[in-house]
């Protein structure tokens, strides 16, 4: 049985008689030396007795592995003096004060690659349609009110003019930013600022786009069920049709463009993605099985990251699953729980560690990404003109 939290150290019986001679005698408590305790095998190394009765101790240095399991231990920026396990009400507030960390369910390697924590969230007017990081550093949103710059409070910096009915948007190595309009079926191209410049025609019902390292714009047109590409001047590049050799599309939705530009769209009728290289030609496509066996049922917003994974928004269960390049399962990032009040749609993924997902309510939520590997350290400060040297920790 585990010893209890927040005890003082000694054994059983020690403690029962120095209780007793306290209440009936009214000793000095302070003043009784009790045996210490077995030491937790967490702190092997550690002198109890020192930490007890050494008044110069200021502060108690805990390894980021010990820390992880003391609810009572706060972070130094956010504590400015330890917390008594004992006080339920401190408990509480400690445990509220820390937003909660998602990616906690395992996937096939037995450990979580991606953890995130989320920074705000704000509900926009209409569904969103898509998402992108600027170079700048701002959050553009395709919204029903059209295509907004925020900046990472999502608060709104600059509407887009002439995008009546946001598609996806994307960004030239210029920093020039790249719209879809789907009410006119256009590919619009505006200054970094949002200052409009020209458009030209993107085909029969474009949905969304993404640029190349050579700044080629790809757009998903899911009319003529194909994948259309351009100049960054509007030039016809190539078009990739509904069908090749090995693969068919029947609903390209969402796109994203990889490290070596090969293009991965995702297909909701067929239930997989499918992957192309940069001159369009067929690499592959696979199933998009999750744990247990289970399958992402209606796949919709795509992004990757720099180690080329796969973030994918299942729109049947509210999730969004995480595959390799390869098509293997890695992990579920936001369980379905997670995302039912977000009902995710579309995501993106930035290289500065930013993460933001955007849903069929108008919700949209910015994370960021934590990275495990970096050692932490916590500390627990000893405060000044306390009446007892005694410092409780917990035990485990």
């Amino acid at each position: 049985m585990p010893p209890s939290k927040g005890r003082m150290l000694g054994p059983p019986r020690s403690r029962m008689s120095a209780l007793n001679a306290f209440q009936q005698q009214k000793i000095d408590f302070r003043s009784i030396k009790l045996a210490p305790a077995k030491k937790a095998n967490s702190f092997k190394s550690g002198n109890f007795k020192d930490l007890q009765h050494n008044d110069q101790l200021k502060k108690l240095r805990i390894p980021a592995s010990i820390c992880k399991a003391l609810p009572s231990v706060r972070r130094y920026a956010n504590s400015k003096g330890f917390i008594d396990t004992t006080d339920s009400k401190a408990l509480k507030e400690d445990a509220e004060a820390e937003p909660e960390i998602l990616g906690q369910k395992k996937g096939r390697a037995g450990y979580n690659k991606y953890k995130i924590k989320q920074i705000c969230e704000k509900k926009f007017e209409g569904m969103i349609w898509n998402l992108e990081f600027s170079p700048a550093g701002d959050v553009v949103i395709c919204s029903g009110e059209g295509i907004l710059l925020c900046d990472l409070e999502l608060n709104i910096k600059v509407t887009l003019d002439n995008i009546r009915l946001a598609g996806g948007v994307a960004f030239l190595s210029d920093h020039r930013l790249v719209a879809l309009c789907r009410f006119a079926d256009t590919v619009n191209i505006f200054t970094s600022s949002g200052a409009f410049i020209r458009s030209f025609p993107a085909g029969t019902s474009p949905m969304n786009v993404s640029v190349n390292s050579m700044d080629e714009i790809i757009v998903t047109d899911i009319g003529a069920k194909c994948l259309r590409m351009f100049r960054s001047d509007g030039t016809p590049i190539r078009v990739i049709p509904q069908e090749g050799t090995n693969y068919q599309m029947k609903w390209p939705l969402y796109l994203s463009v990889m490290t070596d530009d090969s293009i991965i769209v995702s297909d909701c009728h067929q239930q997989k993605v499918l992957v192309f290289d940069f001159k369009g030609r067929f690499v592959r496509h696979f199933s998009l099985k999750t744990c247990a066996g289970n399958e992402v049922l209606r796949p919709h917003g795509v992004c990757t990251t720099i180690d080329n994974d796969t973030f994918i928004v299942d729109n049947a269960t509210d999730s969004v699953e995480v595959f390799s390049r390869e098509g293997s399962y890695v992990q579920t990032i936001i369980p379905s729980d997670k995302g039912a009040k977000l009902k995710p749609k579309v995501l993106r993924a930035s290289e500065e560690g930013l993460f933001v997902v955007g849903g069929m309510s108008g919700m949209v939520q910015l994370f960021r990404f934590i990275d495990d590997s970096q050692p932490e350290e916590c500390f627990i400060f000893k405060e000044e003109n306390t009446a007892s040297n005694a410092i409780l920790i917990d035990t485990y």
